[in-house]
């Protein structure tokens, strides 16, 4: 977290950037000093070891973004990066100081849900605001992605943190909102319907609801505890699974002012120039098993197979969920309409 932090919009003064440097120079620091600490907690003695535990994790939990509150935010930096600096402290307390000592981080991780609900809330208020007072479609993900990139940086973290609040978005938040209307000289491309991912969807949804129920009940005889983990990892697939059919109606492909820009549900996207398609090729069976392992080939279907390949000049490189990418230079994907997006990119 430290000094990999990218800096926020809002540090454009000098004396910002200046407090922001020792910010993250004692961030280093203290991370240093703990990473030692830690690795030398075995030869100290037992209470010593524990109390020595304790001071490391409010060092990194409480100092780090103490010092953050201090240094930047009393000077007129931003106070929201305050939440991810100390839910990523907790995080990093958890990875740097044993397991055997963690008695006050369990004590201190009491904070972190409500933070994060925090948090999220506060990225879906955001988004709400930009759907709301916007004229055109907004592309909810890519809002969400360069949202958390600017309050926690430009890495994994923030991909991932992105990747979960679409998953929310679309699956609970996103209810009252309809597709977008297609605009003057657009092409909207839809991916479903041939795929028959409506029928799959339900199907699917009615089974995965049916075997919570059932599975949850009969784990409950053996393990409580057991039971409600694999509970709430099935709510979060349903979330999942709704967030993505949710994805995929309010959030289609199209091509529009010399650009097809490619959405996959929650699973891939890319915007690629006219200019770079080479060709749209259909696929007979042979080709689709030809294509079907090689690693220059993205296959992008909702579900079934393909009936159209997408050979670029050039690679691109294509985004999937959790800052997963993959760069390509060929697109394997399900098109409803294959004549009309051949016409549109021509």
């Amino acid at each position: 977290m430290n000094a990999t932090l990218a800096r926020p919009d809002g540090f454009r003064s000098p004396q910002l950037r200046r407090r922001f440097a020792a910010f993250s120079l004692l961030t280093s620091g203290i991370y240093a000093v703990a990473a030692h600490l830690s690795s030398s907690l075995e030869s100290i003695a037992g209470a010593d070891a524990a109390w020595v535990a304790w001071g490391l994790t409010l060092d990194l939990v409480v100092v780090v973004p103490s010092l953050y509150w201090f240094l930047v935010v009393r000077a007129g930096g931003p106070r929201l990066p305050v939440i991810p600096i100390t839910v990523l402290s907790l995080a990093a307390a958890g990875a740097i100081v044993p397991s055997q000592y963690h008695q006050a981080l369990g004590a201190l991780e009491l904070v972190a849900f409500p933070l994060e609900i925090t948090f999220v809330g506060f990225l879906f208020w955001k988004v709400h605001r930009l759907v709301t007072g916007a004229h055109g479609a907004v592309d909810v993900s890519a809002e969400l992605r360069r949202m958390t990139g600017k309050m926690l940086g430009e890495g994994r973290v923030s991909k991932i943190v992105a990747s979960e609040a679409t998953v929310f978005y679309f699956a609970l938040a996103a209810w009252r909102r309809r597709a977008p209307e297609t605009g003057v000289g657009e092409l909207r491309v839809t991916h479903d319907r041939l795929a028959l991912y409506n029928t799959f969807f339900w199907g699917i949804l009615i089974a995965a609801v049916a075997e919570l129920v059932g599975v949850h009940f009969l784990v409950m005889r053996w393990s409580e505890a057991a039971a409600w983990v694999l509970s709430a990892l099935s709510l979060y697939g349903l979330a999942w699974l709704v967030g993505d059919f949710r994805a995929v109606r309010l959030q289609p492909s199209s091509v529009a002012r010399g650009v097809f820009s490619f959405r996959l549900g929650l699973r891939w996207s890319v915007d690629i120039d006219i200019s770079n398609i080479a060709r749209v090729q259909a696929l007979t069976p042979a080709q689709r098993s030809e294509i079907r392992d090689r690693q220059d080939v993205l296959s992008a279907v909702l579900m079934g197979e393909p009936n159209r390949l997408l050979v670029l000049k050039e690679p691109v490189t294509v985004e999937g969920l959790y800052g997963m990418t993959r760069r390509v230079d060929r697109i394997a994907l399900t098109i409803d309409d294959p004549a009309a997006f051949e016409a549109a990119v021509s």
